[in-house]
This record gives C-alpha cells, structure tokens and sequence, in this order.
C-alpha cells in the first residue's frame, strides 16, 4: 500500500516522477509564467495545492527537471522561457 493508512487517499505524488510532476506543472502555468526563480517554485508548489503536500527540496527537483528539459533558462535567478 506504499506507506498510505487503510482509507486514506493516494496523492499524485505516490504514482508520479519527477519527469511525470514537471510535465504536470508544465501545464499549469500561466500564460504570462513567472519570471524569477522563487516565483516558479512557488507556482510549482501551487500546481499541487489540492493534490499533495510538496516540499521545498522537491520542487527544486521539478524545477531542475524543467530547467534540464531546457523549458526554460535561468540566469541569476532571472527565468527566460523558451
């Protein structure tokens, strides 16, 4: 049962990657995404906000996985999206 309690609910999380969260969020940005760093990790946290609980090293992770995807480019803490 992968650590849940008997009756509690599955979050997204439990069956998702990183790859499958950074999609995920992908499509859920705005159509003006944000520009600066802490902006994107918040909408990534946002993105999940009635689905699961998610932590700060964990959306580093996603937004790294973004990054990594060249979705975006960031230079001192300024995004470019592509």
């Amino acid at each position: 049962m992968s650590g849940l309690m008997p009756n509690e609910p599955e979050t997204l999380l439990v069956k998702m990657t990183v790859a499958d969260c950074a999609d995920y969020c992908r499509t859920k940005f705005p159509k003006n995404p944000p520009t600066r760093k802490d902006a994107v990790l918040r909408s990534i946290k946002t993105a999940f906000n009635f689905k699961a609980d998610v932590s700060d090293e964990f959306a580093e992770k996603i937004f790294q996985k973004m990054l990594n995807k060249k979705w975006f480019s960031e230079a001192s803490g300024k995004i470019v999206w592509a």
